[in-house]
Parts: structure tokens; C-alpha cells; sequence
């Protein structure tokens, strides 16, 4: 017994010196920090055979090590951890006269599960140079719960164009491009993981530069900002809901639809039972047709009576809105009834489906249903029809409180220049368009704002701010946020502000 004894206390003794986090004391909130690289970032004509050793100052989490590790054009490596240590080798050597470049992810964590507060990026080469020209920039608008991926292009970019380099943005917004050789680049920033720019504009968060490309030739470094803004999402038509061979509906794959009169759509092509649509369509930036689709069509009999979905007040009218297209007699009237006395209300059709009442007074009024009938002269389900108008409520005048605030935007080589004044208190912003650099907000609500000035080239709304499209690639917009807070108070005016727009890497 006394050989059993001690092989388990000698197993007991190795299971007591195993590795793991360390207990007790504060608790760790913050993530590893690289302390030295051997041989150092930089080094030339190393080895074929080098190990590259980085050392942290705490022990590291080793499942979260090999996703988190890249060498660009190279896989034959092999990555181990241990304790505070990272080591890379070749599986058999370095290529030779090559350089070699080491990305880390900030996603390199502890035990404690805090991940790194930036990335790194390491350049080696078993050949007597590397490159040294660089790009540093700064994220604005970015969000701190996520990180941020940059992804670098070569211009111009084409369907075959690839991902030269990728780093993330550190926990303050800030990035880098190091060790890049002389070319022509493109920066596109993505809150996805993905290293399509055409699909992640699609479903994150995104920004993108404000010129055609950053130049980089020989040691030469530059500087720029990028703005991250809300996806630009393009809508797919997933079927067309038929309520008669008339009238129907288009659904979408973000669970919108709308409306379509079938004989007055211009995109629209029926053969026998094949209906062939293209739809006409935007989002927050651009105007673009979706299709064209083809969907079965069927010749279907509409015996449903049309029916009044909803009522309610529109710029001082009383609208109708009905469930279908409608037609109706010359005969129909609608009367309001007003000390006893049965009055006509103007009215006319609107798109099809809404009729307007122009009336201001709250009231009870009547029409004929048999004089309205829908595109297959199914009648108006009641002969006659009393009802009630709702009440209108006016909105009342805001009491003038506010302040005014003046002055003018800096800037070279653009048209026309949006600015927007941005309450912190509600969100809500109020905006000038300037032709000649100068802009006035009166009366706005007292409080703090954050001003911004923007190039207008949004065809859609110039309220907002353009930051670019991948396919077709299109710049974002420059722009410039003004660096101080602005109290407006009651009554107060400010005057002499002044914002500097510079145009990004002019050529």
C-alpha cells in the first residue's frame, strides 16, 4: 500500500502547483498589457528559424489567443501561450527577404475575462528594410460598448479588391496603420466582424473617409477622422400580396410594405399569370430600385366591400383613409350638421384610398356609402353613414424663450454647408443650410448644444449627414465638430462662433 500512498500525494502535490488566476485583493478590471517584444518591432534580417516572443503583464486567457493572432500572407506558424508569454515560430522558416507582419486583436483577454484596451501590429523581416510609412486616425460618433474594426483597401477598389490590413480602433476611438509600403489606400471602419464593406454597410454601424484615397509614398504618414454613422440598409421584395387584380401589396424584408395599383404602376409588367415588378426606393442616403422580381399573378374576383380603416386630422383636414383603391359618383356629398342645419364640406380624393374633408369644426357629419364603390364596383358596405369628427387639437405657441446663436463656418471648395445645432438635453437637433458660410438658430430652447457643420451631399435629406456608400464608392462628407459645448440661454444671444471645416488630404 505504501507505493499507492505516495504516487497520490505526489499527484496531489502537482495539482496543488497547477496554473490559475490568482485569488484575493481587488478586483482585476482592467485588460493584459504588452510589456516587451523580443526581438524588438522593427527588427531586420532576423532569422529564418525566430521565435518571437511577446510577454504580458498578467497571465493570459490561451483560448482566446490563436483567433486573435494574424500574420498577413503567411499561415505556416504555429502560436503557443503560456502563463504571461505569447510565442510565434515558422513551422519550418520565415520566408526569406520577407517581411512579415503580426496582427493582435483586442480581443486577447485574461482570466478574468477583460480583454486588451488596443490592438498592436508587428512588422519583422528576414530582409534588410520595412516599410515606414503610416496612417493614424481617430473615430468620432464610435460606440464604446463595441469594437471597432478598420479595414484597409488599396485604390481604386474593384469586385476583386481584397483586405490589405486590418486593425481595430482602441477603447478611445484612436487607430493605426503602421509599416505601410507606398500606395494609394482606402480606410472603410465597421463594428462587424466581416471583411465585406458591402455587407457590413448593410448591418453596422460604419464609417468612412472624406477623399478619394490617402497617398502614402516612402516614409510618409497622415493623419485623418472618421465619422461612424447608422447602416444604409437596401430593402428586398419578398412577395406582392394580391387583393384583387387591381390592388395589392408589396412586402418587404424588413416587414414594411406598400401599397401598389397594379394599372398605374410604371414598373410593373403583367403577362398571363407572371407579374414582373421593379420597385422605387430610398434610404437615409440614396434613391435606388430594388428588382426586377417576378411573382405568379392571379386573375382573382374581388367581391369585398371597401371599407374606412381609420380616421384622423391632417394639416387642418379630416382624412378618411379606406382599405382599397376607390371610385366614386358624382352624386356623393358630405355634409356637416350645424345648428340643426345640413351643410356640404369640401372634399376630394387623395392617392386612391384617402378622402379629404376640409373642415375645422368638431362635429357630426354624413355621407352616402352607395355613392362610393372600390375598382370592381363592390358598393360601400352602408347606404348611409353617420359619424362623428374627432376633435382637433391645435398645438400650442411656444412662448418665446429662447436664445439666439450666430456665426459662420469655415471652409474651402464647397457649395453648401449644413449646420446643425444638437440639443444634450432632448437629442433633438435644428439645422441651417449656409450658401456663404454664415448661420443663425433663433429662439432655440435654452440649454447645452453641440454644434456640427457638414458638406451637403445627401440627395435625400440634406438634414443628414452624408458618411459615404461602398457600391458605388462614394466619399463621406467632410465635416467638423465644434469643440466646446454651447450654453444657450433665455433671451441671450451668442455670437462670433466660428467652425473650420478642413477638406481632407486636398489634392
Amino acid at each position: 500500500m505504501k507505493p499507492l500512498i505516495s504516487i497520490t500525494c505526489i499527484i496531489f502535490f502537482l495539482s496543488c502547483a497547477a496554473q490559475a488566476p490568482a485569488t484575493g485583493g481587488p478586483k482585476d478590471i482592467s485588460g493584459p498589457i504588452l510589456v516587451s517584444v523580443i526581438p524588438i518591432d522593427g527588427s531586420t534580417n532576423i532569422s529564418s528559424d525566430t521565435k518571437i516572443v511577446f510577454e504580458f503583464d498578467e497571465a493570459i486567457e490561451p483560448t482566446s489567443v490563436k483567433s486573435s493572432i494574424s500574420i498577413i500572407g503567411f499561415d505556416e506558424y504555429s502560436v503557443k501561450s503560456h502563463r504571461h508569454k505569447i510565442i510565434i515560430e515558422p513551422n519550418s522558416a520565415w520566408p526569406e527577404n520577407s517581411v512579415m507582419e503580426i496582427n493582435f486583436s483586442r480581443r486577447i483577454r485574461d482570466y478574468q475575462n477583460n480583454t486588451m484596451e488596443k490592438g498592436h501590429q508587428f512588422i519583422f523581416s528576414t530582409g534588410e528594410t520595412v516599410p515606414q510609412g503610416y496612417i493614424i486616425g481617430e473615430l468620432e460618433n464610435f460606440n464604446l460598448e463595441k469594437i471597432t474594426q478598420l479595414l484597409l483597401f488599396s485604390w481604386p477598389i474593384s469586385d476583386s479588391s481584397t483586405v490589405v490590413k486590418t486593425v481595430e480602433a482602441n477603447i478611445d476611438g484612436r487607430f493605426e496603420f503602421l509599416h505601410l509600403p507606398s500606395d494609394k489606400y482606402i480606410i472603410f471602419a465597421t463594428e462587424s466582424r466581416s471583411t465585406d464593406p458591402s455587407l457590413a454597410i448593410q448591418q453596422n454601424r460604419y464609417g468612412m473617409i472624406q477623399s478619394n484615397y490617402i497617398p502614402i509614398d516612402g516614409n510618409q504618414n497622415q493623419k485623418i477622422h472618421i465619422y461612424m454613422d447608422e447602416p444604409i440598409q437596401r430593402k428586398e421584395i419578398i412577395s406582392v400580396n394580391q387583393v384583387n387584380p387591381q390592388f395589392g401589396f408589396i412586402k418587404f424584408n424588413d416587414g414594411t410594405e406598400n401599397e401598389v395599383l397594379f394599372s398605374n404602376c410604371q414598373h410593373c409588367t403583367i403577362i398571363e399569370d407572371t407579374l414582373t415588378i421593379s420597385y422605387e426606393t430610398e434610404n437615409r442616403l440614396e434613391r435606388y430600385s430594388i428588382g426586377p422580381q417576378s411573382f405568379l399573378f392571379e386573375a382573382k374576383l374581388d367581391t369585398i366591400s371597401p371599407t374606412i380603416v381609420s380616421k384622423y386630422w391632417d394639416n387642418n383636414k379630416y382624412i378618411l383613409h379606406f382599405s382599397e383603391p376607390i371610385k366614386y359618383s358624382d352624386s356623393l356629398n358630405f355634409e356637416s350638421q350645424i345648428d340643426s342645419v345640413w351643410n356640404s364640406i369640401p372634399f376630394n380624393i387623395v392617392d386612391y384610398r384617402d378622402i379629404h374633408l376640409t373642415t375645422t369644426e368638431e362635429n357630426e357629419f354624413r355621407f352616402w356609402g352607395t355613392h362610393i364603390t372600390d375598382l370592381y364596383n363592390n358598393q360601400f358596405q352602408d347606404s348611409l353613414v353617420e359619424m362623428n369628427i374627432s376633435e382637433l387639437i391645435l398645438s400650442e405657441e411656444k412662448t418665446n424663450l429662447g436664445g439666439n446663436l450666430k456665426g459662420t463656418v469655415t471652409y474651402k471648395y464647397i457649395n453648401e454647408i449644413v449646420v446643425e445645432a444638437e440639443s444634450i438635453t432632448s437629442t433633438e437637433s435644428t439645422f441651417d443650410i449656409s450658401t456663404d458660410g454664415k448661420f443663425e438658430f433663433k429662439n432655440l430652447e435654452p440649454g447645452k448644444y453641440i454644434l456640427k457643420a457638414f458638406e451637403n451631399r445627401n440627395i435625400v435629406n440634406p438634414e443628414v449627414y452624408f458618411s459615404g456608400i461602398w457600391r458605388p464608392y462614394k466619399t463621406a462628407a467632410t465635416y467638423s465638430i465644434y469643440n466646446d459645448t454651447l450654453d444657450v440661454r433665455a433671451r441671450w444671444d451668442i455670437e462670433g462662433v466660428n467652425i473650420k471645416i478642413e477638406n481632407f488630404l486636398e489634392e
